[in-house]
């Protein structure tokens, strides 16, 4: 039994398929993608000479500039979303286990974990769509 308390922790890890050393190795990434695309706008914005034309392409960048720090929000809250419910999915399922919960409580917050999955999943779609081809960004 003593095996298994220690070990719980690294099954759960392995049932969910990623370690907290890839997480943080993606949110590196997607950190320093961010920063990339923030940079060049930033640097776009400042080679603008004034104008009538530049003032329009001012405003399309900030306006990219904002919808990227909007899909960067969105992004970082739907993770702590899975956090949140990853947490809560393996209490309840430790508690199910006690026999203080029902197996469907603890089946609800597998649903909602894995509900969380996939919306961090989308926004990460959306994300690397926004940094990739102008043409399949999200309009608003």
């Amino acid at each position: 039994m003593k095996a298994f308390q220690l070990a719980w922790p690294v099954l759960l890890i392995v049932a969910l398929g990623s370690s907290p050393a890839q997480d943080a190795a993606k949110e590196k990434d997607q950190a320093q993608q961010t920063a990339t695309a923030l940079e060049a706008i930033r640097k776009a914005l400042a080679d603008l000479p004034p104008g009538a034309e530049t003032d329009q392409i001012k405003k399309s960048l900030e306006r990219l500039q904002s919808q990227l720090k909007d899909l960067q929000g969105r992004v970082t809250l739907a993770e702590a979303d899975l956090a949140m419910w990853r947490e809560r999915m393996a209490w309840s399922e430790r508690m199910a286990k006690k026999g203080f919960l029902t197996n469907q409580q603890a089946q609800a917050d597998r649903a909602r974990f894995n509900s969380a999955e996939i919306a961090l999943q989308k926004v990460q779609e959306e994300f690397k769509k926004f940094l990739g081809d102008p043409k399949k960004r999200p309009e608003k």
